[in-house]
């Protein structure tokens, strides 16, 4: 090689390296958006491995009935039972443990599981969807005009029928029913291919760049146990992962003096562009754990803002040992706590320091209910309601309930038929969003139940969705802010549908 060629392969690796380094020591403020002034929060509630949304929300209407029990095994066929006069007041969920509990039979979780269901009382409804009795926590949110059921809602690239997506008219994704593909689907907010650069809300975070003004916090922040959700990942943007028991506290600076001394080594210029890169990532490492620990301890033990709140039945909000479970699995019940404890705290931190946007990211695991449905799904909807009811609790304590919106998210339903003690993969299935500035109500389309019907792509209850991903998730962006050029960037294959707004949020 000449030294011409040498030369120029030397510039261009230090111009790689220096931009590299630029980008990591640029005044985050410059990339900061300053037309938005006021604060929300999303929280992203994922159902790892697919939720039977069949069985959490029950057709109620004659038809919506009759084909829902027809179709499953007896074991699996939440009974017709309407419990919705135990929750006509606020009062209601304020019961006495054990048998006082509306969805109570005997302490047997596989028969309190099927005992019944609430129907919805609020205007907006049209009698096609009742809520799980092991629920009453949410079904009671809903009914006070704070929460909404999204129909049919799956990855599909455009609505189309089932005589169209046999015939190859419109391209069906490429196995719907995989979890890694199904995941990837509702991380990206695209489906007609299963790879992707970024996650929809990573690409928010791109557009919108340090938009709370903070090296340390993040516009999105990941408390799962299992893993950096994909939805969250950018091209520039850094997501903040957070565990749900508090910061790792490797080191805080013990004094202003100590703080400097570290600074300044680690600011210190050096000729070597690899060691001025390691010890600006190590300089920001200590001031994320200084920060996230001290702002940790400003919302724990003695400084709780949620000391003193009560859950629906007279208890600490967030308490783990709880009779109101059923005597489900304490560890997953109190994982399930733990985590939307972790995410109201991480709210009220927010609120403290003046941000104006954050989500969170909370993935909540076992939905996978191809046997012993009866247990599993039971126990994951008892943990998910008392989340739930005591995360809107502390919101609304911080007076923060039309700021906050928390939905769910699964790569798929589940079928409606059944096999042995459970439920296959599935397709299109019901969501629910939850806070202050939800229209409360049904949107979407009720599909037909019917095995080999107009809306099964299958011979098992595999139902073609009637609303997709990015139109949910194009709804949320607009009340969070983003604008209509923002939205269709991140979701480009919102274009394919007519109805981009679905309208269950107040914009």
């Amino acid at each position: 090689m000449n030294e011409t060629k040498r030369y120029r392969r030397k510039r261009d690796f230090f111009k790689v390296t220096a931009g590299t380094i630029a980008a990591y020591t640029m005044p985050s403020s410059l990339m900061a958006k300053d037309d938005i002034n006021d604060y929300k929060v999303l929280v992203v509630v994922n159902f790892l491995a697919g939720n039977d949304s069949l069985n959490m929300f029950i057709p109620s209407s004659t038809k919506g009935y009759e084909q829902y029990a027809g179709i499953r095994k007896k074991s699996l066929v939440v009974k017709n039972n309407d419990l919705t006069s135990t929750l006509s007041d606020s009062a209601a969920l304020a019961l006495s443990k054990g048998a006082g509990n509306p969805y109570y039979d005997g302490k047997n979780i596989e028969k309190s599981y099927i005992k019944g269901f609430y129907k919805h009382t609020h205007s907006n409804f049209d009698g096609n969807i009742a809520t799980n009795a092991m629920m009453p926590e949410l079904a009671h949110l809903i009914n006070q005009g704070k929460g909404a059921i999204i129909y049919n809602v799956g990855n599909i690239i455009q609505k189309a029928t089932k005589a169209q997506l046999r015939a190859g008219e419109v391209k069906i994704p490429t196995s719907y029913s995989s979890h890694l593909d199904g995941q990837n689907y509702i991380a990206s907010g695209r489906c007609a291919q299963t790879t992707f650069a970024t996650g929809w809300l990573g690409a928010l975070a791109d557009k919108w760049g340090d938009i709370n003004n903070s090296s340390v916090y993040k516009l999105n922040i990941n408390t799962s146990r299992y893993g950096s959700q994909k939805m969250l990942f950018g091209y520039q943007a850094g997501v903040l992962n957070f565990p749900t028991t508090g910061p790792s506290k490797l080191h805080v600076y013990k004094t202003e003096e100590e703080k400097e001394s570290i600074d300044n080594t680690l600011a210190m210029q050096k000729r070597d562009l690899f060691k001025n890169l390691f010890n600006q990532t190590r300089r920001n490492a200590l001031k994320e754990i200084t920060t996230t620990t001290l702002d940790w301890e400003s919302v724990s033990n003695s400084n709780d803002p949620f000391i003193g709140i009560q859950n629906a039945y007279g208890e600490a909000l967030f308490k783990k040992t709880s009779t109101a479970d059923l005597g489900v699995n304490k560890s997953v019940y109190t994982s399930y706590l733990q985590d939307f404890e972790a995410a109201a705290k991480l709210i009220a931190i927010g609120q403290q320091k003046g941000f104006k946007r954050q989500v969170i990211t909370i993935t909540l695991p076992g939905w996978d209910t191809h046997s012993n449905q009866a247990y599993l799904h039971a126990r994951n909807l008892r943990g998910l309601s008392m989340g739930v009811g005591a995360f809107q609790k502390a919101i609304d304590h911080l007076g923060l309930s039309e700021n906050v919106t928390l939905f769910s998210v699964a790569e798929f339903a589940r079928t409606t038929s059944t096999n042995s003690s459970g439920t296959d993969h599935g397709w299109g299935g019901s969501h629910f969003v939850i806070g202050g500035a939800v229209k409360g109500g049904a949107y979407g389309e009720f599909p037909d139940l019917e095995i080999g019907g107009k809306d099964d792509i299958s011979s098992r209850g595999r139902i073609i969705p009637t609303t997709s991903f990015s139109q949910y998730y194009a709804t949320l962006l607009k009340w969070f802010g983003a604008n209509t050029q923002d939205i269709e960037d991140i979701l480009p294959e919102v274009k394919h549908f007519t109805q981009k707004d679905l309208g269950f949020m107040k914009v």
